[in-house]
């Protein structure tokens, strides 16, 4: 259950404290979704996605998976998470304005279904009413606007009937180091994790924790964001539990958008 109050707070001192668990949120993604999952069958597959900009989620419900469950170092992601099914579901938006008054107008309409929502309104709430300019709310945010979902979501109304049938499932960790999960997945999405893993250790755990969540013929995926391919150590680390793959720009033929693991059989 999420504690709005403490969240709240260590928000607020998120640039005093330098929390990587209160981070800044990033506003969209710059993923190419299609280049990443085009050649893999999504629906009715089971999902674990990092939150970050929310933009994975809402890209895997539209493509009718059965279950979308969330994960992130940064724990104010599943607040922003949250902000943003508000914005498809009440104002039609598939992105939030970053002004005070738009965000207080939406939050008028929300009508939690539930207590982890409940906790979620209250935190925007106070916030709202403790921010008086709009640059306050603009700082929670990465530099950046590209708004991708648009090319993907034509039906903001099939979005939200899958999101709002399905339970919300959110754990709070840092998949480089060692997870308690039980549950395996058809697929993890680790989005561009493995371009801030610094040492062959966290490679090790990294490995052993997608092993440990992924079922037998599940793959995890993975971005190319600020580099072209992934480190040497990377591939050779996770090549005792997995085969690697990359996935090729359909456009441009030199360029791979990211790669792909499947388990060793």
């Amino acid at each position: 259950m999420l504690d709005f109050n403490k969240d709240l707070k260590n928000t607020l001192l998120r640039k005093t404290n330098k929390m990587k668990c209160y981070d800044s949120l990033y506003y969209s993604s710059n993923e190419d979704f299609d280049g990443l999952f085009s050649q893999f069958n999504l629906k009715d597959k089971s999902i674990l996605s990092i939150i970050g900009s929310g933009d994975q989620a809402f890209y895997f419900y539209n493509m009718g998976c059965e279950s979308v469950d969330l994960y992130d170092i940064n724990i104010v992601t599943i607040y922003y998470y949250f902000l943003r099914l508000w914005c498809i579901k009440y104002m039609g938006d598939l992105y939030p304005d970053l002004n005070l008054a738009y965000v207080r107008r939406l939050l008028s309409n929300v009508q939690p279904s539930n207590p982890f929502e409940e906790n979620a309104c209250n935190y925007w709430i106070k916030m709202m009413n403790i921010f008086e300019f709009d640059y306050e709310l603009e700082s929670l945010f990465f530099i950046g606007s590209v708004k991708m979902l648009e090319k993907y979501i034509n039906d903001n109304s099939f979005l939200i009937q899958r999101i709002m049938s399905k339970n919300i499932n959110f754990t709070p960790m840092d998949i480089t180091k060692p997870i308690n999960l039980e549950k395996k997945y058809d697929m993890v999405f680790v989005s561009n994790i493995s371009e801030y893993i610094k040492s062959n250790h966290q490679f090790r755990v990294f490995s052993d924790n997608l092993e440990k969540v992924l079922k037998q013929d599940g793959v995890v995926v993975g971005s190319n964001v600020m580099r072209v391919y992934p480190q040497i150590n990377e591939i050779r680390i996770l090549s005792k539990n997995f085969d690697f793959h990359e996935i090729k720009s359909s456009t441009n033929r030199s360029f791979f958008p990211g790669f792909y693991y499947t388990k060793k059989r």
